[in-house]
């Protein structure tokens, strides 16, 4: 458990199964892990709420301030979304990265596969999310009134990211068995991931050239569909996915509000084009 060996891999087929049938353990160990975080009072509850709420708040501040932008219900709405997505990917990665080399003790007791312990980590950092969820859909209908069906895409978002992140945390948990500096690099990444994917400014907004660099980040279009499961926001590739064949460019809310310049809806009108 605390050192790496050399042991080949499971049966794919056999080890899911057991792990399936162990799911009760996942519940409970999640259940453990947000009490020993204080998530079942009553001020750990409203701390779920209030820090991400804060973060997207001086994020909006500090973006409004140095774009010289309007402010606006859906640039708030847009910030928060996505600071609730990445504050679920940084506590579960931050967990999972030591749950397998400091699950020692429990493994010795309690044998189960080893892919439990990160998946623990990501359910317990899901149930801390709900709150934040809850109280961004309730801003979102108070400021710009009830998404519609653009919350259903929620659904799918939700599991894309979930997926993501736990193919992301069983990847550190993994590499810090071979490597403890893993969990001191492990707080570093969401950040990074925060600043490289459409969190704080708008993919429209992005040059072409910057565009097809930071679509290699993995989370880069998973975000973009969280984000837009809220605002409504949807970009030119999921639109011809769905066989759309006409567009509205340079629509006046969005030179108002985003400060859309001339060159960026003359790059948007070529990309519609392609």
């Amino acid at each position: 458990v605390l050192s790496p060996y050399r042991a080949g891999l499971p049966p794919l087929g056999p080890y899911l199964a057991a792990c399936w049938t162990r799911r009760a353990f996942v519940v409970e160990l999640a259940r453990a892990m947000l009490m020993v975080n204080h998530a079942g009072t009553f001020l750990g509850r409203l701390w779920l709420l209030l820090n991400p709420a804060l973060l997207a708040l001086v994020y909006y501040v500090l973006i409004v301030a140095l774009s010289s932008a309007e402010g606006s219900a859906t640039r708030f709405v847009h910030v928060f979304a996505g600071v609730l997505a990445f504050y679920f990917i940084g506590t579960a990665l931050t967990s999972s990265t030591t749950s397998i080399t400091g699950g020692g003790a429990l493994l010795a007791q309690v044998p189960v596969p080893r892919l439990l312990l990160p998946l623990s980590s990501v359910a317990a950092a899901g149930r801390r999310l709900l709150p934040g969820v809850g109280l961004l859909v309730v801003i979102a209908t108070w400021m710009e009134g009830w998404p519609g069906w653009s919350l259903a895409g929620l659904i799918p978002a939700s599991l894309l990211l979930g997926g993501a992140t736990l193919g992301v945390c069983m990847l550190a948990a993994t590499a810090n068995v071979y490597s403890r500096d893993v969990a001191n690099l492990a707080p570093y990444l969401p950040r990074f991931g925060l600043y490289l994917s459409p969190v704080l400014y708008s993919p429209a907004a992005l040059p072409l050239a910057l565009l097809a660099v930071l679509q290699w980040n993995p989370f880069f279009w998973i975000t973009q569909a969280w984000v837009g499961a809220f605002t409504g926001e949807i970009s030119a590739g999921m639109l011809k996915d769905l066989g759309c064949t006409h567009v509205i460019v340079g629509h006046s809310e969005r030179r108002a509000i985003y400060k859309e310049s001339d060159a960026l809806v003359a790059r948007k009108f070529v990309a519609t084009q392609t």
